[in-house]
């Protein structure tokens, strides 16, 4: 009983993994265009609504939030 609830969670936890990295590809590959909006004084709202509805948007609002955070507004500088 034990084994299949712990595959059932593995399994799950491989989708939600999976979602995760589907977000951050769709982050990174509009990073110029996401910023350029930003620039231009649009809301991280707003700019979510339109990925959504072209279906460019795998991942909830929250997550593209951190995404951005992470990798638009203040990206990690490479280790040298």
């Amino acid at each position: 009983m034990a084994k299949d609830s712990l595959l059932d969670e593995l399994e799950a936890d491989k989708a939600n993994n999976a979602r995760s990295r589907k977000g951050a590809v769709a982050v990174l590959s509009r990073q110029e265009a996401i910023k350029e909006a930003m620039d231009h004084g649009y809301t991280l709202t707003a700019i979510y609504s339109i990925l959504v509805k072209k279906g460019q948007m795998p991942v909830s609002y929250e997550s593209f939030c951190r995404l951005v955070k992470k990798y638009i507004s203040n990206p990690s500088k490479p280790d040298n």
